[in-house]
């Protein structure tokens, strides 16, 4: 939701419901391709395999398909450039929704990692972890909306929180 963006905006508990739907097909579909991927790498797919892979590769380029997301609201700005910029190549909208499938590979096969070394950092510099916990609080504090209605952090407010994104 944070890279791709939500339903609708304002948000809804309709809009909410559909954005957990959509999240759960994605991570399934994208579930079953990464489980693929070890023998897909090595080559030793079987023939079944194969066609399931397939079809689970061709569910997610329709799942992430530049028309389906053009809907979405509150998409992050990265992969708004992103797709700009694929678009000033020339890229196809069948293989912009390839590389949107690389980047969600690329996305979630690094956030694990990335969140639990921010947060060894966080917890092993107690300066940057109250750096980043001022500048959270000024920040939320200034939002137009109060944090207990947030289910996300809009794009707005991470765009001015410098000191996380260093962090980061």
């Amino acid at each position: 939701l944070t890279l791709y963006g939500v339903e609708a905006s304002p948000r809804t508990h309709e809009s909410q419901a559909q954005d957990r739907v959509h999240s759960a097909d994605v991570f399934h579909t994208f579930r079953q391709l990464d489980l693929l991927l070890p023998k897909l790498a090595r080559g030793s797919l079987s023939a079944g395999d194969k066609d399931h892979a397939c079809s689970v590769k061709n569910r997610l380029w329709k799942l992430l398909s530049p028309a389906r997301l053009a809907s979405r609201a509150d998409r992050s700005s990265w992969l708004e450039s992103y797709l700009r910029h694929l678009e000033e190549m020339g890229v196809s909208e069948e293989m912009q929704a390839r590389a949107l499938v690389l980047q969600l590979w690329a996305t979630q096969g690094n956030m694990g990692p990335t969140a639990f070394w921010l947060l060894l950092f966080l917890l092993k510099n107690p300066e940057a972890l109250a750096a980043v916990r001022a500048e959270l609080k000024h920040t939320v504090w200034q939002a137009e909306q109060p944090v207990s209605q947030m289910t996300t952090l809009p794009q707005k407010i991470l765009d001015s929180m410098p000191v996380l994104d260093s962090v980061l």
